[in-house]
């Protein structure tokens, strides 16, 4: 099943020639080149998407409903295998990324918190006490 090529706003193009050109360049802190993700029942949901984000950018990615911006980040986080296209943070190669060494030095907000399911009420109720500078539970004296 092929996807429709929508148009592309000029502003869309000319990323994606700076994200294309600067690829060798090694200025940006995540880069992705033809990104692709074929399902099995043939959708492309990601087709040879192209982008760059360089240090002190804020980016993210705006579309409707199954425009395929979750599978974007899923092959980037690698919890989804990419059909075809590189992908480079901080100057590696994805697949060379080592979390331990690498992870502190990058973040993602995803649309839903995926740590919530795996966390007590207890451990929710402190992780929400200590982002907003309140005291845990067991600093609490009642």
């Amino acid at each position: 099943m092929q996807r429709k090529q929508l148009d592309e706003e000029k502003d869309v193009v000319d990323h994606r020639e700076v994200a294309k050109s600067s690829w060798e360049s090694g200025d940006m802190q995540i880069q992705a080149k033809e990104l692709m993700k074929v399902y099995k029942n043939g959708v492309a949901a990601v087709n040879k998407n192209s982008f760059c984000v360089a240090k002190g950018e804020v980016f993210g990615l705006l579309g409707p409903n199954g425009a395929g911006k979750s599978s974007m980040f899923n092959m980037m986080t690698m919890d989804l295998q990419r059909s075809s296209g590189d992908v480079r943070i901080l100057n590696k190669d994805l697949d060379e990324l080592n979390v331990i060494e690498d992870g502190n030095r990058m973040g993602m907000c995803p649309q839903f918190n995926p740590i919530w399911d795996n966390m007590t009420v207890d451990q929710c109720i402190n992780y929400i006490a200590k982002v907003k500078g309140l005291p845990s539970q067991a600093e609490i004296q009642f």
